[in-house]
């Protein structure tokens, strides 16, 4: 199973990323939006049966190694 993160920029987050806001803001508008990060996905696909959690733990579960990370 292929599993991806797809993040649509439509003009209201378009304008907001243009204007210089924040992660959270970001963050936020595209919750509103419905956007799931991939690990809630792979999560969810776990949780239906659809996969196991030993073929998604990689994913979900692997350290973020940002800089700014808030």
């Amino acid at each position: 199973m292929a599993v991806f993160e797809l993040f649509v920029v439509d003009g209201e987050l378009s304008d907001l990323i243009n204007t210089g806001a924040s992660r959270q803001e970001i963050y936020e508008l595209t919750r509103t939006k419905g956007f799931k990060t991939l690990a809630e996905n792979l999560l969810m696909d776990v949780y239906s049966g659809l996969t196991d959690i030993n073929s998604v733990k990689g994913f979900v579960f692997a350290p973020t190694y940002e800089k700014d990370a808030a």
